[in-house]
């Protein structure tokens, strides 16, 4: 799988202060966003701003996307726990930092096209 586009079936919301290992590195988040569909997994943390740099990731054999994002958006993900429109999650194992999560038509890889 390069890229993958699928409904998100489930998503929950968890606004507890905690830590996380990433890369043998304890993080402090805010919180966090676990959605699910088609048996993959997109969590979303919500970190402070020196943390917001670390890498997205897209582990394969776990089917799970990671992705580190500014306490200050996490207002405008919990609101997708409450919309009646479907959530597209948006999944890339070859540009990671390309995952992502929409209220519009799913995201297709043709509309990311990365400079070289």
């Amino acid at each position: 799988m390069n890229s993958l586009s699928l409904i998100v079936e489930n998503i929950k919301a968890d606004t507890q202060l905690k830590e996380v290992e990433c890369d043998g590195i304890l993080i402090p988040i805010y919180g966090h966003l676990i959605c699910t569909g088609e048996s993959h997994r997109m969590i979303v943390y919500f970190v402070d701003r020196q943390h917001t740099f670390l890498p997205s990731k897209y582990i394969e054999e776990h089917k799970l996307a990671v992705k580190f994002v500014s306490h200050k958006e996490m207002d405008g993900y919990f609101m997708l726990t409450k919309i009646k429109e479907p959530v597209y999650a948006y999944l890339n194992t070859v540009h990671p930092e390309l995952n992502c999560l929409s209220v519009n038509e799913p995201v297709r890889e043709t509309y990311y096209q990365l400079a070289h």
